[in-house]
């Protein structure tokens, strides 16, 4: 089992914890759910944080906000 957690730049930008299992080969896939509702458009950074026991691995990933009009 895993969970990945997050942190954005700017609090307007959440994310909502994530979990899932490893299949058999020990691979692993999990959708991470991210809100920007009120967050103007723009890049920001995100530190997600995957923890698999009592050890975790980060990884830095860009979102763009980009407007629906």
């Amino acid at each position: 089992d895993y969970t990945v957690t997050a942190t954005s730049s700017d609090n307007r930008i959440s994310i909502a914890p994530a979990s899932g299992h490893f299949a058999a080969d020990g691979s692993a896939a999990v959708d991470i759910v991210l809100r920007a509702d009120s967050a103007p458009e723009g890049y920001y950074s995100v530190l997600l944080t995957t923890t698999v026991g009592q050890s975790s691995r980060r990884s830095a990933v860009f979102v763009v906000v980009a407007s629906d009009q």
